[in-house]
């Protein structure tokens, strides 16, 4: 039975005639890219061809030669790191997560991956009933400077695109789950415990360098963030990012 959630403006199912017009322009402009392997993938695993179009418009303000340039910058970086094998690689076949135990994760196959994980502070995944995929970060245990001498800068690159390769396909299966029209990721993350160890120069321009890549790369992927017992510095920190 179909989930009756309204569809948010600039969505597919809830474009404008201008929007429409700029969604066949742009497929038009694209029409190379995303017939490759690598750009089949792509249109497949952000949605298929509108969920596609309306998250690369949507991305650059509804201007179609910026956002033709920035479907060449996607495929041409999928293509050059590999992005399509990274889950197989990882977890295999396994899904992502149990609908019916928040704590499960699936068991982890990649050596790179598994250096990176114990300083990564994740906590619980769900999917909500509106299909929308959640994941908790929690801070209490992460030593920030850890990361940078017991794991390579190979290593966290290889586990970052894990992350969001992985979190799209969570807003897939959400979407498909419970018949929803398919949203960005929402991340919350608890601060409790943030504090003097966490302000690692190195590690707040890695974590720049990472959140520009999924805004780039994985344009219109996360929907919110919300940050719970942020202590006052961790402002300073934030506007950094």
């Amino acid at each position: 039975m179909a989930n009756n959630i309204p569809i948010d403006p600039g969505f597919p199912g809830n474009t404008s005639p201008q929007q429409n017009k700029c969604m066949d322009e742009l497929l038009a402009s694209i029409q190379d890219q995303i017939t490759t392997p690598v750009g089949e993938k792509l249109v497949a695993k952000m949605g298929g061809k509108d969920y596609f179009l309306c998250r690369l418009l949507r991305a650059r303000n509804w201007d179609v030669a910026a956002s033709t340039k920035l479907c060449q910058e996607i495929v041409s970086y999928r293509s050059q790191h590999k992005l399509d094998f990274i889950l197989e690689k990882v977890i295999g076949d396994q899904p992502l997560q149990d609908g019916k135990d928040l704590n499960w994760r699936p068991e982890i196959y990649d050596e790179g991956v598994k250096r990176v994980l114990p300083y990564i502070p994740c906590g619980k995944a769900w999917l909500h009933l509106d299909g929308t995929a959640y994941r908790d970060m929690e801070d209490q245990q992460a030593q920030p400077s850890d990361i940078l001498h017991k794991c390579s800068s190979e290593d966290i690159w290889h586990w970052w695109h894990f992350h969001l390769e992985a979190g799209m396909k969570a807003t897939l299966d959400g979407a498909a789950l419970y018949n929803a029209p398919l949203k960005g990721a929402i991340l919350v993350f608890d601060l409790k415990g943030f504090g003097a160890r966490h302000l690692n120069t190195t590690c707040i321009r890695l974590l720049a360098q990472l959140f520009s890549i999924g805004q780039s790369k994985f344009p219109e992927s996360l929907s919110r963030i919300f940050v719970l017992n942020a202590p006052t510095l961790f402002s300073g920190v934030w506007n950094s990012v």
